[in-house]
């Protein structure tokens, strides 16, 4: 556990103002990553990178710049270090947690810090400007619900590429022969599982192919091993190496409002009650546009509905990942 002055606001806080270049402190819980300060209060992050070409530019985005320069660190010799500022005095919080995240890189990758580096960069050039306060708790779920079907149902890696429900496609899940809507929900104490259905294109045919309901049923608990960040890192860490799939995943969770900013506020355990699948078809409980052949009536603009899956039963296939795993083996590009 840290101790009150250790974390890297109360390091950042508590660096004197140099009088020229930076003024800075190792992170407490790594010899690699250091903290440091400018004239004009910047927040910095530096790793040395022995033998690397100074000189670089690693990310600039808005408010956040990685360039190689050749520095002289407090008492360290002159080298070639990563130096990352935060550009925004605003956005200093979620610098914080870009300083963990690096160190928690630099544990797992010890031998190279250049690449930890690149590592981090990568993610937080997706989450760096999202609004840590944006994602709301019905979100929050839903996303759970996305990323517990690619982690536990779909064929993976091979789902990444084609998990779309962040980008505000009809459906959560293309492929050509293959659409899957997911839907999570509470667990309910008073009857049936039912679902939100928030239009009437979510539940209408794919372009393509057949469409499928994944329903997932959770309800809070201490103890419960399953967690929105937990969830987000396991998927994170089967894509070690796949950069290409990762950078998806990455992306995808900056669309759907998330990022590393508000782990904290969305790390409610849940415990999974029901996984099921459903093929949505002809005879299906739902309402879409051919529901009203006429249009909607006149000062209608919207429909949205609650789907009971009690009526549900007989279109429902699996209840277990293993006698999905033929159905769904199509979804992949």
């Amino acid at each position: 556990m840290r101790t009150m002055m250790s974390s890297p606001d109360d390091i950042w806080n508590a660096l004197h103002e140099p009088t020229s270049a930076l003024s800075a402190r190792l992170h407490s819980e790594s010899q690699g990553v250091w903290l440091g300060i400018d004239a004009d209060r910047r927040r910095h992050l530096l790793v040395r990178v022995p033998g690397e070409p100074a000189g670089q530019e690693l990310l600039r985005t808005r408010g956040l710049a990685a360039t190689m320069e050749e520095l002289r660190v407090e008492e360290e010799a002159e080298d070639t270090w990563v130096d990352i500022v935060c550009l925004d005095p605003a956005l200093n919080g979620t610098f914080g947690t870009v300083a963990d995240d690096l160190v928690a890189e630099m544990r797992h990758d010890s031998g190279d810090a250049l690449n930890a580096v690149k590592r981090t960069l990568r993610k937080w050039k997706w989450f760096w400007s999202v609004d840590s306060s944006g994602l709301s708790a019905e979100g929050a779920l839903g996303l759970f619900g996305e990323l517990w079907f690619l982690d536990r149902w779909a064929p993976f890696p091979e789902a990444v590429e084609v998990w779309l429900g962040p980008t505000g496609s009809r459906h959560d899940y293309v492929s050509r022969t293959v659409s899957v809507e997911v839907k999570a929900t509470r667990a309910r104490s008073d009857g049936p599982v039912r679902h939100r259905i928030t239009s009437l294109e979510q539940m209408d045919d794919p372009e393509t192919g057949v469409l499928f309901l994944f329903s997932l049923s959770v309800t809070p608990d201490a103890n419960a091993a399953n967690s929105l960040p937990e969830l987000i890192e396991t998927v994170r860490r089967r894509l070690r190496g796949k950069v290409d799939l990762l950078s998806v995943v990455d992306q995808r969770l900056s669309e759907a409002g998330w990022t590393p900013a508000a782990a904290k506020r969305h790390s409610q355990p849940m415990r999974i009650i029901r996984e099921e699948l459903y093929q949505v078809g002809e005879g299906f409980p739902r309402l879409t546009h051919r529901s009203f052949p006429s249009g909607l009536p006149v000062g209608i603009d919207q429909v949205l509905y609650t789907l009971d899956l009690m009526a549900c039963e007989p279109y429902r296939v699996a209840t277990r990942t293993h006698d999905a795993s033929e159905i769904l083996r199509a979804l992949r590009p």
